[in-house]
């Protein structure tokens, strides 16, 4: 009986001799005195800032450091109670590892933190405007970018910019390449100084249409990819089509014509020339102005007998309907005496005619 006494005593010996090692290692927890109440990793866009909650119980000084410089700054805010903050603000690209410690312990807090983009990002686009040089005739476009800290910058891009006049044509459409160097600080009266990108168009570029007023639209996209969309802007100083290039009329290719009466009024002319001239009118339509030129060759009555001379004309469209028709009555004019009388043919629409001069036998 007393060997197996000792036996069993000697087992739970063993046994009280391995508590104090589970209980050591059960209670080596250590009292947090500085941690945080934000995410330890996170990303922010250059100019963007985030303010960091930071909790450290205890007296003393608490400090921060970042791995790589120039990533971010930080600037801490007074204590209330055991709380702070650290405001980080993202400067430029990149990636750092910023540690915050204090003077009585060493615990830290780690943050990972990602900056992408950079101080200059555009925000968004403004002072989209046209204007007109007389002095270069020149179209100028202009536009600012802005960051998000409401300052002007430049960047490079394509300004995609179409004009289309009051009667629908469009003069002008053309994807634009701007850099850079077409920033520059412009001045105005009403705006002061600004610092725009001016885009410059010569009236060469622009087709001439019917109406020197129109509308021109520009979109912008950035060579990072931001795209802003397009607005319309009135424009003037467009260049105009001659109206001859709407309306032509073909003229009679034998210019010599005669005319006669029949009757003690009988009289006959040459012309010299047949020109005419077109002018677009306030309604859309077109007038032409026939200019003949000729010398009076015949007179019933004598050589010396002075009397207007009648030429009757038509003109047809180009499906041969007749549009409109008259006589044009020249001053007195004796035998010999050169004339000149214009004749002026109203509501023309855009097409091709054809003139003819009536001619009356004898």
């Amino acid at each position: 009986m007393r060997k197996k006494f000792i036996k069993v005593t000697a087992v739970m010996l063993a046994v009280f001799l391995l508590i104090p090692s589970i209980s050591i290692t059960a209670s080596a927890k250590t009292k947090k005195v500085l941690y945080s109440k934000s995410k330890t990793s996170f990303t922010l866009k250059a100019g963007k800032s985030k303010s960091l909650k930071i909790t450290y119980k205890q007296n003393g000084n608490v400090y921060w450091k970042s791995s790589k410089k120039g990533i971010v700054s930080c600037t801490w805010s007074d204590f209330k109670g055991d709380n702070t903050s650290l405001k980080v603000k993202a400067l430029k690209a990149g990636s750092t590892v910023l540690t915050v410690s204090a003077d009585t312990t060493k615990q830290k807090i780690k943050f990972k933190i990602k900056v992408t983009g950079s101080s200059n990002d555009v925000e968004y686009i403004s002072d989209r405007e046209v204007q007109y040089s007389d002095d270069d005739k020149e179209q100028w476009v202009f536009f600012g970018l802005m960051n998000d800290s409401e300052e002007r910058v430049a960047a490079s891009g394509t300004a995609s910019i179409s004009i289309t006049n009051e009667d629908g044509e469009n003069v002008f459409d053309k994807d634009i390449s701007f850099s850079k160097d077409d920033f520059s600080t412009w001045t105005s009266t009403l705006e002061g100084n600004r610092y725009l990108c001016c885009i410059k168009i010569p009236d060469s570029d622009i087709t001439p249409g019917k109406s020197d007023e129109g509308s021109l639209t520009i979109g912008v996209t950035l060579d990072d990819g931001s795209e802003f969309a397009s607005k319309k802007l009135s424009v003037d100083n467009l260049p105009v089509k001659k109206a001859s290039s709407y309306v032509t009329i073909e003229l009679p290719s034998d210019i010599t014509k005669t005319r006669y009466d029949d009757s003690y009024r009988a009289s006959a002319y040459t012309f010299s020339s047949l020109t005419y001239d077109v002018e677009a009118s306030y309604d859309g339509t077109y007038k032409a102005t026939v200019h003949f030129k000729g010398k009076k060759t015949y007179d019933s009555r004598g050589n010396n007998m002075s009397r207007s001379l009648s030429i009757p004309w038509k003109l047809y469209d180009s499906d041969g309907v007749v549009v409109d028709s008259g006589t044009a009555f020249t001053p007195d004019v004796a035998v010999g005496d050169a004339f000149s009388e214009d004749e002026v043919i109203y509501d023309l629409k855009s097409g091709t005619y054809k003139l003819v001069i009536a001619d009356v036998s004898i």
